[in-house]
């Protein structure tokens, strides 16, 4: 993870320092924290990366990408969550559409070793529909044993207001086994003035074969920093807590610290890991939307 890390740093570094000659617009928040797992002593360490390019060519072109990386510790064990994503597509101001790949990584770190868990690939088709203050959107994509769709919604309800949510699903058929992972949430965010903003979110995952559920639930701000080039410093509580048939798990309750360093002119503060941000830009699998929403 941290050679990838390093290299996605240096990526969005030199992406960022080109977007006034290729017309680039995106983000890149960098993370920290702390994670305390109810009746459990001790606490965990996370780190977390989240970056996004997209572009617009004259004739409609688009060209997306994003990448998220994060790391839960607590002692000699961590868990770490690798996300890589790919858009192309066309567009001509109110809808668009596209193809799309992901893929997601999960892993086990051991006492210093690392233990591959596992990994998702998936491809798909999106599309969107824009008109004035509202934004639609929505996916259909497979690929390993998974079939995974879902919509979102982003409405513009005054200047520096948004709220919007998402219902996505992933469907796993592989021999035998059936299940489904359902996500559904919602979020908005705030600017009272060019330097100071909060954002806020809901979200829940759900599986009706295991009938168990984790919650989610985070509340920040954010503050711009009075400098040439924009520089948003966030400060997040959230929380997480997990059931099963009717039992209520533990909580995990974090606090995180960012640094969101955003170029482009489309582009907002808001963390790009923020719970409030995954719920409006859901990931296209519950299961990477729900990892995410960890770290």
């Amino acid at each position: 993870m941290k050679k990838i890390s390093f290299a996605v740093i240096a990526a969005f570094g030199l992406m960022s320092g080109a977007v006034s000659a290729q017309g680039l617009s995106g983000a890149v928040t960098f993370s920290g924290g702390s994670s305390k797992l109810s009746d459990v002593p001790g606490s965990a360490n996370s780190l977390g990366l989240s970056g996004e390019i997209s572009t617009v060519s004259p004739s409609g072109f688009t060209f997306d990408a994003m990448l998220d990386a994060g790391r839960l510790k607590e002692g000699g064990i961590s868990l770490n969550h690798t996300a890589l994503g790919v858009g192309f597509g066309w567009t001509d101001g109110m809808t668009r559409g596209g193809v799309y790949a992901d893929h997601h990584d999960l892993e086990l770190g051991l006492l210093g070793d690392t233990l591959p868990v596992g990994n998702l690939q998936q491809f798909g088709l999106e599309g969107g529909y824009r008109s004035g203050d509202l934004d639609l959107s929505g996916f259909l994509g497979t690929g390993d044993d998974f079939t995974s769709y879902g919509a979102a919604l982003q409405y513009a309800v005054a200047p520096g207001a948004v709220i919007g949510g998402h219902l996505t699903q992933s469907k796993l058929s592989s021999g035998g086994m059936r299940g489904h992972l359902t996500s559904a949430g919602i979020a908005g965010g705030y600017s009272f003035n060019n330097n100071f903003g909060v954002f806020a979110g809901l979200s829940r995952t759900s599986s009706p074969e295991l009938e168990s559920h984790v919650n989610f639930s985070g509340l920040g701000a954010h503050y711009v920093l009075p400098t040439q080039q924009p520089v948003a410093l966030s400060l997040e509580l959230r929380s997480a807590s997990a059931g099963a048939l009717g039992l209520r798990g533990d909580k995990l309750t974090s606090t995180r610290l960012g640094v969101t360093i955003p170029f482009g002119e489309r582009s907002s503060v808001m963390p790009r890991n923020s719970l409030a941000h995954n719920i409006l830009n859901p990931k296209r699998n519950t299961l990477g939307q729900t990892l995410q929403n960890l770290y």
